[in-house]
């Protein structure tokens, strides 16, 4: 659903390069699609729901190794 339905909702692909605030991170974790996702936010920071725990910031850095896809949304 993630990655096949992005454009359709008004996101584009972007590079890790051009990651800014705002942006969206997709990953993949223990799946064989994409199925979680999360806010970019400024200082290296993201903020995103786990399953069964709060949602919370915390350094994307280690998350990176499941990362699909970096999103914008067309009017940012």
């Amino acid at each position: 659903l993630f990655a096949d339905g992005f454009k359709e909702a008004g996101f584009y692909a972007i590079s890790k390069e051009q990651l800014q605030e705002g942006d969206v991170m997709l990953m993949q974790i223990r799946s064989k699609t994409p199925n979680h996702g999360a806010i970019i936010l400024e200082g290296g920071l993201m903020l995103h729901h786990v399953h069964g725990q709060l949602s919370r910031r915390e350094p994307f850095g280690r998350w990176l190794p499941y990362a699909t896809h970096w999103l914008r949304f067309k009017d940012a």
